[in-house]
Protein backbone atom coordinates (compact mmCIF):
# COMPACT_ATOMS: atom_id res chain seq x y z
CA UNK A 1 0.00 0.00 0.00
CA UNK A 2 2.92 2.43 0.72
CA UNK A 3 4.33 2.64 -2.54
CA UNK A 4 0.93 1.84 -4.40
CA UNK A 5 -0.36 5.03 -2.83
CA UNK A 6 2.80 7.00 -4.15
CA UNK A 7 2.41 5.42 -7.38
CA UNK A 8 -1.04 6.28 -7.70
CA UNK A 9 -0.54 9.98 -6.81
CA UNK A 10 2.28 10.32 -9.36
CA UNK A 11 0.06 8.84 -12.24
CA UNK A 12 -2.50 11.16 -11.16
CA UNK A 13 -0.13 14.63 -11.32
CA UNK A 14 1.10 13.41 -15.01
CA UNK A 15 -2.00 12.42 -16.39
CA UNK A 16 -3.32 16.25 -15.30
CA UNK A 17 -0.05 17.55 -16.50
CA UNK A 18 -0.92 16.34 -19.88
CA UNK A 19 -4.97 17.43 -19.54
CA UNK A 20 -4.42 20.90 -18.57
CA UNK A 21 -1.27 21.80 -21.08
CA UNK A 22 -3.07 19.65 -23.95
CA UNK A 23 -3.21 23.25 -26.08
CA UNK A 24 -0.18 25.40 -24.55
CA UNK A 25 2.37 26.38 -26.72
CA UNK A 26 5.88 24.77 -24.40
CA UNK A 27 3.72 21.29 -23.57
CA UNK A 28 6.59 19.56 -23.73
CA UNK A 29 8.47 21.49 -21.54
CA UNK A 30 5.83 22.27 -18.68
CA UNK A 31 5.45 18.27 -18.83
CA UNK A 32 9.03 17.46 -18.32
CA UNK A 33 9.23 19.61 -15.17
CA UNK A 34 6.28 18.45 -14.05
CA UNK A 35 7.94 14.78 -14.56
CA UNK A 36 11.06 15.84 -12.72
CA UNK A 37 9.28 17.32 -10.27
CA UNK A 38 6.90 14.00 -9.77
CA UNK A 39 10.22 12.14 -9.29
CA UNK A 40 11.82 14.16 -6.82
CA UNK A 41 8.84 14.74 -4.55
CA UNK A 42 7.65 10.69 -5.08
CA UNK A 43 11.78 10.37 -3.63
CA UNK A 44 11.10 12.81 -1.10
CA UNK A 45 7.66 11.47 -0.24
CA UNK A 46 9.75 7.82 0.52
CA UNK A 47 12.46 9.39 3.24
CA UNK A 48 10.08 11.49 4.97
CA UNK A 49 6.75 9.60 4.49
CA UNK A 50 3.50 11.99 5.49
CA UNK A 51 2.24 8.90 7.23
CA UNK A 52 4.58 9.79 10.15
CA UNK A 53 1.71 11.98 11.17
CA UNK A 54 -0.09 8.62 12.56
CA UNK A 55 1.07 5.98 15.04
CA UNK A 56 0.08 2.54 15.60
CA UNK A 57 -0.32 0.53 18.35
CA UNK A 58 1.54 -2.43 16.69
CA UNK A 59 4.14 -3.77 14.53
CA UNK A 60 1.75 -5.72 12.49
CA UNK A 61 -0.32 -2.76 11.40
CA UNK A 62 2.65 -0.84 9.90
CA UNK A 63 4.09 -3.71 8.36
CA UNK A 64 0.79 -4.92 6.42
CA UNK A 65 0.89 -0.85 5.24
CA UNK A 66 4.47 -1.06 4.09
CA UNK A 67 5.33 -4.79 2.70
CA UNK A 68 3.67 -7.75 1.74
CA UNK A 69 4.63 -11.25 3.09
CA UNK A 70 3.68 -13.47 6.26
CA UNK A 71 5.68 -12.57 9.06
CA UNK A 72 7.72 -15.25 11.04
CA UNK A 73 8.58 -13.68 14.00
CA UNK A 74 8.80 -10.28 15.83
CA UNK A 75 12.07 -9.46 17.38
CA UNK A 76 11.56 -5.73 19.26
CA UNK A 77 14.13 -3.52 20.41
CA UNK A 78 13.86 -0.46 22.43
CA UNK A 79 13.27 2.15 19.51
CA UNK A 80 12.42 -0.17 16.61
CA UNK A 81 11.28 -3.60 15.89
CA UNK A 82 13.07 -6.63 13.67
CA UNK A 83 10.49 -8.08 11.31
CA UNK A 84 11.18 -11.45 9.95
CA UNK A 85 8.84 -12.59 7.08
CA UNK A 86 8.49 -14.41 3.75
CA UNK A 87 6.60 -13.15 0.50
CA UNK A 88 3.64 -15.29 -1.14
CA UNK A 89 5.96 -15.53 -4.30
CA UNK A 90 9.19 -16.48 -2.75
CA UNK A 91 7.90 -18.39 0.38
CA UNK A 92 11.62 -20.44 0.81
CA UNK A 93 13.14 -16.90 1.03
CA UNK A 94 14.11 -15.29 3.95
CA UNK A 95 13.21 -11.53 4.03
CA UNK A 96 13.36 -8.99 6.88
CA UNK A 97 12.40 -5.18 7.77
CA UNK A 98 13.21 -2.61 11.36
CA UNK A 99 9.90 -1.09 11.90
CA UNK A 100 10.93 2.69 13.87
CA UNK A 101 9.58 3.23 17.17
CA UNK A 102 8.71 7.22 18.29
CA UNK A 103 7.12 7.92 21.60
CA UNK A 104 6.09 4.45 22.27
CA UNK A 105 4.14 3.66 19.07
CA UNK A 106 5.48 2.98 15.88
CA UNK A 107 5.41 4.92 13.01
CA UNK A 108 6.04 4.49 8.68
CA UNK A 109 9.09 4.92 7.58
CA UNK A 110 12.37 3.53 6.78
CA UNK A 111 15.93 3.67 9.17
CA UNK A 112 18.24 5.75 8.06
CA UNK A 113 20.84 2.93 8.79
CA UNK A 114 20.87 -0.56 9.50
CA UNK A 115 24.77 -0.94 9.94
CA UNK A 116 26.34 -4.28 9.90
CA UNK A 117 29.00 -3.64 12.49
CA UNK A 118 30.49 -7.20 12.74
CA UNK A 119 30.46 -10.52 10.69
CA UNK A 120 32.06 -14.19 11.06
CA UNK A 121 31.52 -17.40 9.94
CA UNK A 122 32.67 -21.13 9.89
CA UNK A 123 31.36 -24.32 9.40
CA UNK A 124 28.82 -23.18 7.07
CA UNK A 125 27.00 -20.67 9.64
CA UNK A 126 27.54 -16.87 9.38
CA UNK A 127 27.17 -14.73 11.71
CA UNK A 128 25.63 -10.76 11.55
CA UNK A 129 26.11 -7.94 13.89
CA UNK A 130 23.43 -4.98 13.41
CA UNK A 131 23.35 -1.36 14.75
CA UNK A 132 20.30 0.77 13.48
CA UNK A 133 21.59 4.48 13.38
CA UNK A 134 20.79 6.98 15.88
CA UNK A 135 19.62 4.41 18.11
CA UNK A 136 20.90 2.18 21.05
CA UNK A 137 19.45 -0.81 18.96
CA UNK A 138 21.39 -3.88 18.17
CA UNK A 139 20.48 -7.12 16.50
CA UNK A 140 22.47 -10.24 15.92
CA UNK A 141 21.38 -12.51 12.64
CA UNK A 142 22.75 -16.27 12.07
CA UNK A 143 22.05 -18.23 9.10
CA UNK A 144 22.97 -21.39 8.07
CA UNK A 145 22.56 -25.19 9.28
CA UNK A 146 22.23 -25.03 13.07
CA UNK A 147 20.26 -26.58 15.20
CA UNK A 148 18.16 -24.36 17.20
CA UNK A 149 18.88 -26.26 20.48
CA UNK A 150 22.35 -26.01 19.62
CA UNK A 151 22.49 -21.78 20.25
CA UNK A 152 22.75 -19.82 23.33
CA UNK A 153 23.60 -16.71 24.46
CA UNK A 154 24.12 -14.24 27.63
CA UNK A 155 20.30 -12.79 27.52
CA UNK A 156 18.90 -16.32 27.49
CA UNK A 157 17.04 -15.40 24.16
CA UNK A 158 14.70 -18.07 22.64
CA UNK A 159 16.27 -18.66 18.77
CA UNK A 160 13.47 -18.81 16.63
CA UNK A 161 14.12 -20.33 13.62
CA UNK A 162 12.20 -19.35 10.75
CA UNK A 163 13.00 -22.72 8.76
CA UNK A 164 13.70 -25.53 11.03
CA UNK A 165 17.45 -26.37 11.20
CA UNK A 166 18.53 -26.40 7.41
CA UNK A 167 19.30 -22.94 5.96
CA UNK A 168 17.58 -21.42 8.85
CA UNK A 169 17.85 -17.35 10.15
CA UNK A 170 16.95 -16.24 13.09
CA UNK A 171 17.68 -12.56 14.71
CA UNK A 172 17.24 -11.39 18.04
CA UNK A 173 17.60 -7.67 19.79
CA UNK A 174 20.98 -7.42 21.92
CA UNK A 175 19.77 -5.17 25.04
CA UNK A 176 23.65 -4.65 26.64
CA UNK A 177 25.92 -4.93 23.59
CA UNK A 178 29.01 -3.96 25.58
CA UNK A 179 29.04 -7.45 27.26
CA UNK A 180 27.14 -9.83 25.12
CA UNK A 181 28.08 -13.91 24.43
CA UNK A 182 27.00 -16.30 21.77
CA UNK A 183 27.38 -19.52 21.55
CA UNK A 184 26.30 -21.95 18.77
CA UNK A 185 27.21 -25.32 17.42
CA UNK A 186 27.77 -25.54 13.17
CA UNK A 187 29.14 -29.30 11.77
CA UNK A 188 29.89 -30.67 15.06
CA UNK A 189 32.11 -27.47 15.53
CA UNK A 190 31.29 -25.09 19.00
CA UNK A 191 32.05 -21.42 18.12
CA UNK A 192 31.44 -18.59 21.22
CA UNK A 193 31.48 -15.02 19.96
CA UNK A 194 31.52 -12.28 22.87
CA UNK A 195 31.53 -8.38 23.08
CA UNK A 196 33.73 -6.23 25.44
CA UNK A 197 35.05 -2.65 26.20
CA UNK A 198 38.30 -1.66 25.50
CA UNK A 199 39.21 2.24 25.79
CA UNK A 200 35.33 3.34 24.96
CA UNK A 201 35.45 1.01 21.85
CA UNK A 202 33.33 -2.06 21.26
CA UNK A 203 35.48 -5.22 20.57
CA UNK A 204 34.88 -8.64 19.74
CA UNK A 205 36.65 -11.99 20.30
CA UNK A 206 35.79 -15.41 18.45
CA UNK A 207 36.97 -18.68 20.20
CA UNK A 208 36.65 -21.67 17.39
CA UNK A 209 38.08 -22.48 13.79
CA UNK A 210 35.88 -19.06 12.13
CA UNK A 211 37.28 -18.97 8.46
CA UNK A 212 36.19 -15.58 8.32
CA UNK A 213 35.07 -12.29 10.35
CA UNK A 214 35.36 -8.18 9.50
CA UNK A 215 34.82 -5.89 12.59
CA UNK A 216 33.13 -2.55 10.72
CA UNK A 217 32.75 -0.14 13.91
CA UNK A 218 35.54 1.45 16.45
CA UNK A 219 33.46 2.80 18.65
CA UNK A 220 29.34 2.43 19.52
Amino acid sequence: MFYIIRLVIACIAVLLALLFTKRTKNRKRIVAIVLVMVAVLYQLSVVFPIEQIHKYDNVEEVFDYMYSGNIDFIEYGQDSAFVSFRQKSSPNRFRSAVILKKDGKYIVGFPKKNQRIYYCSGSGVSVNFYHLKDTNDYYLTIFGSVAPDSVSDSENHKFNFANGNISSTTTVYIKDISNYSLTYTGLEHEYTISTYMENEKLCFNVTGDINNSSEYLNNI
